[in-house]
């Protein structure tokens, strides 16, 4: 199935922390699964990563690790239904592991599982209210199925917990599109191209979003909001407005910070 959107590594794991150590053998695949993934070769990441996990045994926030980042290199090759097996076992091994909902509902984007990523882009969140990531994920999703305000306010929340980041203001951009304000859409993308000149123009952004929305497309929001791809139980979790974050149910326990604990996922707006 063709990838709903293109996907984009982010939140790099410095591999000393996290395989190496004083009290430990450094697990030597893992570190170069790493050295792999720095160098954008998922294929050998993805092979040193299943070598230290059968062959070193790391053990488990580190097995843990080891599946959450093989999972990323599955996703990165196109692979989503590897990654979620991945993410699956990452997260029997840790339940609060929130870098990981949010990487799975990556994958569950990328098989065009709305209400599976929905539901991992929240759990990512509650687990860790301060992940931006999570909730620019979050924004990008809900703008794609064509809630504007909703994914205005993720990306609102994304943007005050990590400032100037310019695929969140890109997808802010393509929020206020969907609300018919081009002046706001116009002056977000401009920002997210001051950051990054590389990003696309107006009028080929412009021209993108267009495409989305255009009688006939695959992923238009008709289409995205169809019976067949949404069950009945679940339309009110997909069209709610996310609640503020002041007003979210404070946690017992917060997940430690996700940033530290592996590799991230962010989508790009595709043509």
């Amino acid at each position: 199935m063709r990838a709903l959107a293109a996907i984009v590594l982010a939140s790099g794991l410095a591999s000393g922390m996290a395989w190496g150590g004083a009290e430990a053998a450094p697990l030597e695949h893992c570190v170069k699964a790493e050295e792999a993934y720095q160098a954008g070769n998922h294929a050998l990441e993805i092979e040193f990563y299943t070598r230290c996990i059968e062959d070193e045994g790391p053990r488990g926030i580190k097995l843990a690790i080891a599946q959450n980042n093989r999972g990323v290199a599955h996703l990165a090759v196109g692979d989503p239904g590897s990654a979620i097996e991945d993410y699956d076992r990452a997260l029997a091994l840790d339940p609060n592991y929130a870098i990981a909902h949010s990487n799975r509902g990556m994958a569950h984007l990328a098989k065009g599982a709305f209400v599976q990523a929905l539901r991992d882009y929240d759990k990512a969140t509650e687990l860790y209210p301060a992940y931006a990531q999570a909730y620019a994920n979050r924004c990008w999703l809900f703008g794609f199925m064509g809630y504007g305000e909703t994914a205005l306010a993720d990306c609102d929340e994304s943007l005050r917990l990590r400032p100037d980041h310019p695929a969140t203001l890109d997808s802010r951009a393509f929020a206020y599109w969907i609300l018919e304000d081009p002046v706001s859409a116009r002056r977000n993308l401009e920002m997210a191209r001051v950051l990054d000149p590389t990003r696309p123009n107006w009028d080929d952004r412009s021209a993108a979003f267009e495409k989305r929305f255009s009688i006939g497309h695959p992923y238009s929001a008709a289409s995205l909001q169809s019976a067949d791809r949404f069950e009945e139980t679940d339309e009110p979790a997909v069209s709610r407005r996310p609640a503020p974050l002041s007003e979210k149910p404070r946690q017992q326990k917060q997940h430690r910070q996700p940033e530290s604990l592996g590799h991230g996922l962010e989508p790009v707006f595709g043509g």
